[in-house]
């Protein structure tokens, strides 16, 4: 039927029938159309390709189309085990393809398992499915986009596999110096031989909702559920869910970064239950190249449980910020295991539950403002820098503690419950400030060297309206905290409000996704005095989904 095909044709593959082909050309405009996926079938029977290399004969315009239809057994000892669509030069055009309700299934190439797009090629793919695919010999178990385009949503990749070599990337897609855009995908149960068990990004992506859940980096491979290599991702409401790394060196088992010129700019992801096993659980930033590291913006996101040395490593100097972010089960930072050195931001967060010190570790020097940090087991915050309008409370050591590789500014604090020092200033003799922060009821003091190193600190009963519901916010009428504080720093509260609305919207907005936006607080007015322990009733609870509500 291809053969004598013409475009808009459209080709009908009767339900409840299977056709033993392989290496069929497509031509442009033509649509191939099955009953239903899961009785309409081609099948490759492993001998060579589903859909033959070049796809088409020329240019596939825009409205070549294969949908309703299940394609599987396709492999070849090339790239793409189904389909191949590739660029060929200027002469053949551009090939274009759409994939409605496909199923691909045990097809296998050298790379993309399933699909290899190349040389500006461009897939658009709904509501497919691929499973089981695999790579012999590179990247991209489901598919490989190399110089290709993918526009892909509300799709399943399931237990695909990236290669049976060392430096296989990408167990479900593996996407290079191309473009990725992604809404409502679920990536499930995939592998990579090396790193990136769900998904490897090396240039450009945004996703909207995608859920990378059950992956797997493999031998000298970091990021279980995903990495990004140079690339620079917009993602709004992704779930990193029970990922992992399986080697003893493995890096994050939720989202690595790695490398100069990689860049995220997140809104509302949360990261559950993933493991790194050597660190990082959660998220894990470095720079294996020299030169400038990995940057990233992150807001309205959550870090949940996560396993390995914590739930964020930074092992150079990076410029991460997080704002209105919650952190349970673990810090925002792992201990010092390969030289944690950093220069992030924290704005707005909870960090709750962990088993170390929230920042613990950290060389550099840090900004944490308007944060929540409580029920830690051991030290509340172990950091230096600026340190400003924090509710440090109900936790098992210091509140805060600054070691001797540290300097730090402690302004408008409040240090509560907690059962060694509010604030713990090693020996007092590396310049660290203590200003206007209010002390309670911690077990060996408000301030140690407070003689030296403390001015205009205060003691008393912060009195916290809601301490049983855990989020700390003071009194407004009766508290000693309130009108308090030292006011020099109150641009950041406002600069906290600015950021607060900084999203990826004009990028979602390229690609018609939808965004909301919501007032978090007031900015405080320029006054000669502020409350202590400003981090607000802002605080965030996720409900679910990815998506984040205020309180």
């Amino acid at each position: 039927a291809l053969a004598i095909a013409n475009a808009n044709d459209v080709i009908r593959l009767a339900a409840a029938t299977t056709t033993n082909e392989n290496n069929l050309t497509m031509k442009s405009g033509v649509t191939i159309e099955g009953a239903n996926r899961a009785t309409s079938i081609i099948d490759a029977t492993r001998t060579a390709r589903v859909f033959a290399s070049p796809f088409c004969l020329g240019t596939c315009d825009s409205t070549t189309t294969i949908r309703d239809i299940t394609l599987k057994r396709g492999v070849v000892a090339a790239a793409g085990g189904a389909i191949a669509l590739i660029n060929t030069g200027a002469t053949a055009g551009i090939r274009h393809l759409n994939l409605t309700r496909v199923t691909i299934s045990n097809s296998r190439g050298t790379s993309g398992g399933a699909i290899d797009v190349t040389n500006g090629a461009r897939l658009v793919m709904e509501h497919c499915r691929l499973e089981a695919d695999s790579t012999t010999t590179l990247n991209g178990g489901g598919i490989s986009a190399s110089y290709g385009y993918l526009f892909t949503k509300n799709n399943r990749f399931d237990s695909c596999v990236a290669g049976n070599a060392a430096g296989n990337l990408g167990g479900g897609v593996y996407a290079s110096s191309g473009f990725w855009a992604s809404e409502s995908d679920t990536i499930i149960n995939c592998k990579a031989r090396a790193s990136g068990g769900g998904a490897y990004l090396f240039g450009a992506a945004m996703n909207r909702n995608l859920v990378v859940r059950g992956c797997v980096s493999g031998a000298a491979g970091d990021g279980g559920g995903a990495v990004v290599h140079r690339g620079i991702v917009f993602s709004r409401g992704a779930k990193l869910d029970a990922n992992t790394t399986t080697t003893t060196t493995g890096l994050s088992g939720g989202l690595f970064s790695v490398n100069s010129g990689a860049a995220e700019f997140v809104v509302g992801m949360v990261v559950d239950s993933s493991a790194g096993t050597y660190s990082g659980g959660s998220i894990r930033s470095v720079n294996r190249g020299g030169g400038a590291p990995p940057v990233g913006f992150f807001r309205d996101c959550q870090f949940t449980n996560p396993l390995g040395t914590g739930a964020l490593s930074n092992v150079t100097a990076n410029a991460d910020l997080f704002i209105d972010c919650r952190f349970v089960g673990q810090p925002p930072l792992g201990t010092s295991v390969v030289g944690v050195g950093g220069h992030s931001v924290l704005l707005g967060c909870e960090v709750t539950g962990g088993t170390t010190a929230a920042l613990s570790g950290a060389t550099g020097s840090w900004t944490v403002a308007d944060c929540l940090i409580k029920r830690m087991s051991g030290i509340g915050l172990g950091a230096g820098g600026l340190l400003l309008n924090n509710v440090i409370t109900n936790n098992g050591g210091d509140g805060l503690d600054v070691s001797a590789n540290f300097r730090a500014v402690a302004v408008n604090n409040i240090m509560a419950n907690n059962g060694g020092w509010g604030f713990d200033d090693y020996n007092g003799s590396h310049g660290d400030l203590a200003l206007s922060n209010l002390y309670f009821n911690n077990t060996s003091g408000g301030q140690e060297n407070a003689s030296s190193q403390g001015w205009l600190n205060l003691t008393g009963d912060p009195l916290f309206t809601h301490a049983v519901s855990d989020s700390f916010s003071i009194n407004q009428s009766t508290s000693p905290a309130l009108d308090r504080g030292w006011n020099a720093f109150d641009w950041l509260n406002q600069t906290h409000e600015l950021l607060g609305f900084l999203d990826a919207r004009a990028f979602e907005d390229s690609v018609g996704f939808t965004y909301s936006t919501t007032v978090s607080d007031t900015v405080a007015s320029d006054q000669d005095r502020v409350d202590l322990g400003k981090h607000k009733t802002f605080i965030k609870k996720t409900t679910g989904g990815g998506r984040v509500e205020a309180r």
